[in-house]
């Protein structure tokens, strides 16, 4: 398993990101399991979970919940947080569940992450079921990231971070396209405007 360029960051400061960016994204990771219709009964994948907001999220609201990430670091925080959810360390690419195992994917601001796209969607649609629910954040037009200047100060330092794809989704016709190019049969976009406050703002 082949860890991308910009995973270091993730799993050297994963308790950071928990402690000061999760709060900034609190209102978008409940969306996302309310579209994704999580409930008592349901099966439910929360892809490159990272810290398990959504999966944790998910749980609360009775879902049988499994989370997959790629990064070990993360994914340690993850289990600190929430021991009761299982967490898998996994490519997206590469999914170790069975076909047609959940009612519903959730996948956090994570599809500018796939380096090989068309294989993690297709694994997506693999693993759910018949009439499944495959639901994505991503970051919209108009909107600020808040992660936004650490980001750019890597750039401006260290150089492009190979491997990120942003640019593709913020368009919503550009990303309804390459879903229905995936396979997926019914496609929908909505954009919504979220706020959130950093865990503790001067130390972010």
């Amino acid at each position: 398993m082949s860890s991308p360029a910009w995973q270091e960051p993730y799993d050297a400061h994963a308790a950071s990101y928990a402690r000061f960016l999760d709060p900034t994204l609190a209102g978008a990771v409940e969306r996302l399991v309310e579209l994704a219709g999580a409930r008592p009964g349901m099966r439910l994948l929360d892809l490159a979970t990272g810290t398990g907001t959504a999966a944790q999220a998910a749980a609360k609201r009775g879902a049988s919940v499994v989370g997959i990430d790629l990064s070990p670091g993360i994914l340690e925080v993850a289990r600190w947080r929430s021991p009761e959810i299982d967490f898998r360390l996994a490519d997206a690419c590469a999914l170790p569940v069975d076909g047609g195992a959940f009612d519903a994917v959730t996948c956090g601001l994570c599809l500018s992450h796939f380096g090989e796209r068309e294989k993690a969607l297709r694994e997506v649609l693999r693993v759910l079921r018949k009439e499944g629910l495959f639901v994505a954040s991503t970051w919209g037009e108009g909107g600020s990231d808040p992660t936004a200047p650490v980001g750019e100060i890597l750039e401006r330092y260290a150089g492009a971070v190979e491997g990120l794809d942003e640019e593709t989704w913020l368009s919503p016709e550009r990303g309804r396209e390459i879903l229905r190019e995936a396979g997926f049969a019914s496609v929908s976009v909505e954009t919504e405007l979220f706020t959130g406050s950093f865990g503790d703002a001067e130390e972010a």
